[in-house]
């Protein structure tokens, strides 16, 4: 199963690194997006993992497509990765954003989850 992380920073990269450490997913299968070209060389250095600066590449790469982003990005992001996401599951961590919002974009034949991580400060 192929994952891609859109929003790799704080979030989703500490999520990324625990994929990786209980061997959910090799470094081959996993895609990470976000906009901080340093952040993702950094990733690509340190895991050896697939990165791009576009989403799109994350959407049609994953089979699962964890978002990990402002709220505000939200939209924005879902309208740019809907036309890829058929078929796949969607997982947000995303807070302030329902299901309901995710579906009404990108439409109800989606399976979305809802997932409030915490990571100590």
């Amino acid at each position: 199963m192929k994952i891609a992380i859109i929003g790799a920073g704080r979030m989703g990269g500490a999520i990324l690194e625990r994929l990786l450490e209980i061997g959910f997913a090799s470094k081959d299968n996993i895609i990470a997006c976000d906009i901080n070209e340093n952040r993702l060389i950094e990733l690509k250095q340190r895991f050896g993992i697939n990165v791009s600066k576009d989403n799109k590449d994350g959407a049609k790469f994953g089979d699962i497509i964890i978002i990990a982003v402002m709220p505000k990005q939200m939209k924005e992001i879902l309208e740019e990765i809907k036309p890829y996401v058929k078929s796949k599951i969607i997982v947000s961590v995303v807070g302030l954003v329902t299901t309901n919002f995710i579906e009404n974009i990108l439409g109800n034949n989606i399976s979305v989850v809802r997932v409030m991580p915490n990571i100590p400060s």
